[in-house]
């Protein structure tokens, strides 16, 4: 066991430096991106600026349907699955630790890696491309009341065989600037049940992000940082009605079967779900594709991209950059 006050080594691969001048953590992983690219011989590709390809809906259509997959794709090759597996497995750790923005992609390449095919490998070069684009992003942390919080959120029969995918972010508060301040977990995942409704999918969202708290309190209330009932934000009103035993639900056995465990840490006064409007709910991001436009727009709320020194490179006009882009997002917040 060591110790390191001076916060300036690594752990578990993650570069800790503690700025003492503007109080605040900076968690880095210098070169490894870089690292993986030559790894895999993409160091020469050209960047992109969003993980994954966006696949705009089509407009007028009530009901939006997944692709159904091309029966010509041909699978890939023993070698190419392995190199498939690889990205996955090497560039999942440097998300979680660093980049969240990745995560989804991830997720998405990570369900097909038993059986990829040419189309999992194109997803794969875009997610290539996009490391190349931001090889080092940081995360900031500063000071905070330690007061653990959450946004969950779930898109509905946005993947294959009927399935949705939830999206989870914990962390202790928001900055001025409209930035996220000590992000502890961020999840994409998909619902390992198929919901029947908008709902069911929220609600099975607000399941996992359940889960997600009661772990994270666990260790916050070990360290010494007691925790009042951490607020949950959902944009489904009737995912929290249900939460909070306000909307009785009909024909939802699949609901009392598997998801009513959040109802118990509410009533134990552990967790606390409000709605939110949708277009406020930061956990949205890690739910589906985004058009790269909205990507660059919200992509510096979760992660930081350090830039090079010049007259368009001060801190005041960072500020100013990302408080016009919340505005362009959020136009009712403060």
């Amino acid at each position: 066991m060591t110790e390191d006050w001076a916060a300036e080594q690594k752990y578990v691969g993650i570069t800790v430096s503690h700025d003492r001048v503007l109080n605040r953590i900076t968690l880095s992983m210098p070169g490894y991106v870089e690292k993986a690219l030559e790894r895999f011989g993409a160091s020469d590709i050209k960047g992109a600026h969003s993980p994954i390809t966006y696949i705009p809906p089509v407009r007028g259509q009530k009901v939006q349907m997944v692709p159904i997959p091309d029966e010509n794709d041909n699978p890939l090759s023993g070698a190419e699955k392995t190199r498939v597996q690889e990205i996955v497995g090497v560039f999942l750790f440097y998300s979680r630790a660093v980049d969240s923005t990745m995560l989804t992609a991830l997720s998405k390449i990570s369900t097909q890696q038993s059986a990829p095919t040419r189309r999992t490998l194109a997803d794969t070069e875009r997610f290539l491309q996009y490391a190349r684009q931001y090889p080092n992003r940081e995360t900031i942390i500063w000071p905070s009341k330690m007061q653990l919080k959450c946004q969950s959120d779930a898109s509905y029969l946005s993947e294959t065989q009927a399935r949705s995918r939830a999206g989870i972010i914990l962390y202790f508060n928001i900055n001025e600037d409209g930035t996220l301040n000590g992000i502890v977990d961020a999840i994409s995942c998909i619902i390992p049940t198929v919901c029947s409704s908008v709902a069911e999918a929220e609600y099975a969202a607000l399941f996992l992000a359940g889960k997600e708290i009661i772990s994270a309190r666990h260790i916050l209330h070990d360290l010494g940082h007691t925790q009042v009932s951490t607020p949950v934000k959902c944009d489904n009103a009737c995912a929290v009605g249900i939460a909070n035993s306000t909307v009785k639900q009909k024909r939802s056995k699949a609901i009392d079967m598997r998801y009513h465990w959040i109802r118990d840490q509410i009533k134990q006064d552990k967790i606390t779900v409000t709605w939110a409007a949708g277009s406020e709910n930061l956990a949205d991001f890690y739910t589906k594709a985004h058009p790269v436009w909205h990507h660059k727009l919200v992509s510096s709320i979760y992660v930081r991209t350090p830039k090079r020194s010049g007259p368009q490179d001060t801190a005041r006009g960072r500020r100013i950059d990302r408080a016009n882009s919340m505005k362009l997002i959020w136009p009712n917040a403060t």
